[in-house]
């Protein structure tokens, strides 16, 4: 789940705990919540909605609760579920950066326990806000698991996207590895994208975009990211390209919208073939209308 989710399914919860309660008289107050929520041989049931409940008021001026949040998700021994709903807590109070830091080297610790855990929903948040945080410690696990698939503890596609929060210069040797040797068109098409600002990687981008029996995809993201890194090989490329009839249209098509966004006015030849495309009955939609452009 992306942390931007983490939100809404708070609030889903805190209002379904709100429904059950409107009967109640009062509230419970929160030491008889925190209470609740430590006893490890209480109802899990009622643990999880102590949990709840200590949300609805101002959790962040209530130490104790925090507390017993950050205890609960750090105790592999605790319940999935328990632990996963002390995360969601703990991560709608630390969006109140100032209040909750504090409380940050606590929780990251906590979430850096939640990683080894055999429960893959509380695992992949876990990871993933640690990834946000850009923790070198959850990057280091994501890049050995890329590196060596039978330890990773998350799916490759996954990994790559978390490491794509922040990557370091130190990761593009092995993006550069996924993209020469996996065949797993997603995961290599994600690697590209994340090499984008690799000035080193121009002579890749230039290779695939040529290549017509790559994947068109790869070769479109390629052509984007040359195009980037190295405007005047991109031009030539790109033109040869649209004036290849029998390449890939969906790549072809790539490559004059890039083309019509280039701040030189395009040559007669380029304009030439732009026009026969345009004419064309053979050619697909999308490459018509990129010939328009």
């Amino acid at each position: 789940m992306h942390p931007k989710d983490y939100r809404a399914q708070y609030a889903e919860g805190l209002e379904r705990t709100r429904a059950a309660r409107s009967a109640e008289p009062a509230s419970r107050g929160a030491r008889e919540l925190v209470k609740i929520i430590r006893d490890a041989s209480a109802d899990v049931a009622d643990r999880l909605a102590a949990i709840r409940e200590a949300s609805s008021f101002d959790p962040l001026s209530k130490p104790s609760v925090i507390k017993a949040w950050l205890h609960v998700l750090s105790s592999p021994e605790e319940p999935a579920d328990l632990r996963l709903a002390a995360l969601t807590a703990l991560q709608q109070c630390s969006v109140r950066t100032l209040d909750f830091r504090p409380y940050l080297a606590d929780f990251t610790t906590a979430l850096r326990t939640a990683t080894s855990s055999e429960d893959q929903a509380l695992r992949e948040q876990a990871m993933d806000i640690l990834a946000l945080y850009k923790d070198p410690y959850v990057q280091q696990m994501l890049a050995d698991g890329l590196r060596n698939p039978p330890t990773a503890v998350v799916a490759p596609e996954r990994a790559l996207r978390m490491l794509g929060y922040d990557v370091h210069g130190e990761y593009y040797p092995l993006l550069h590895d996924i993209v020469e040797g996996s065949r797993k068109p997603q995961l290599r098409r994600m690697a590209l994208r994340l090499l984008a600002a690799d000035s080193g990687a121009k002579d890749t981008f230039a290779r695939i975009a040529a290549d017509r029996d790559d994947d068109p995809v790869a070769r479109s993201t390629s052509a984007v990211a040359l195009q980037s890194l190295a405007p005047q090989e991109f031009d030539s490329l790109a033109k040869a390209i649209v004036a290849d009839d029998d390449d890939d249209d969906g790549v072809r098509a790539t490559m004059l919208n890039a083309l019509a966004h280039n701040p030189d006015d395009p040559d007669e030849p380029t304009l030439g073939v732009a026009r026969a495309i345009d004419a064309s009955a053979q050619r697909s939609p999308q490459l018509k209308a990129a010939a328009r452009g």
